[in-house]
């Protein structure tokens, strides 16, 4: 199974979905976009997406998916107390699929409580820290690197490391064939 589902929001970053997207088809995979709505979506720098499902029909095939990919961006937000994402994760974790998140994304995985314990990073600046905060005070192992793969979690720090955390995913899924 080599089907993976990126989540993406409004005002999504362009980068963080297309490096790794691209990547990973390259490699045989099979990618799958899903959204809150399914309507145009556009990244922060204007590519337009169209999302083949949205969130209710992600959580109904979610056993399709080898990984679940949440994008960053400043869109990412709306995400951050989405029941219907906790569950998704949730469920995804509970059966040991590969879960990756990039920039603020990280958030949306420590809220719905699957970091506890576990090592990951997050989108910090040098005058800004909180998120790094969020992901301590949800039990995450902050680390202050550019992609963290702890266990089955990928967590990635922006769109600067974007290919990086591309490659991270595809390594993650080949050791779990």
């Amino acid at each position: 199974m080599k089907k993976i589902l990126f989540i993406i929001a409004q005002d999504f970053r362009d980068e963080e979905l297309l490096e790794p997207m691209t990547l990973l088809a390259e490699q045989g995979c099979e990618i799958k976009i899903a959204a809150e709505k399914i309507e145009i979506i556009m990244g922060v720098k204007k590519v337009q997406i169209m999302p083949d499902m949205d969130l209710e029909e992600a959580a109904i095939n979610l056993n399709n998916f080898k990984a679940i990919i949440f994008v960053g961006g400043p869109g990412a937000k709306i995400y951050f107390d989405n029941v219907l994402c906790h569950e998704i994760i949730k469920e995804a974790h509970a059966k040991r699929r590969i879960i990756a998140a990039i920039c603020i994304a990280p958030i949306i995985l420590a809220k719905a409580g699957i970091l506890q314990g576990y090592h990951a990073t997050v989108f910090t600046s040098t005058t800004d820290k909180h998120y790094a905060d969020g992901m301590r005070i949800r039990g995450a192992k902050y680390v202050a690197q550019d992609v963290v793969v702890d266990r089955n979690i990928i967590t990635a720090k922006g769109s600067h490391v974007a290919t990086k955390f591309g490659l991270a995913i595809a390594e993650l899924m080949e050791e779990k064939r």
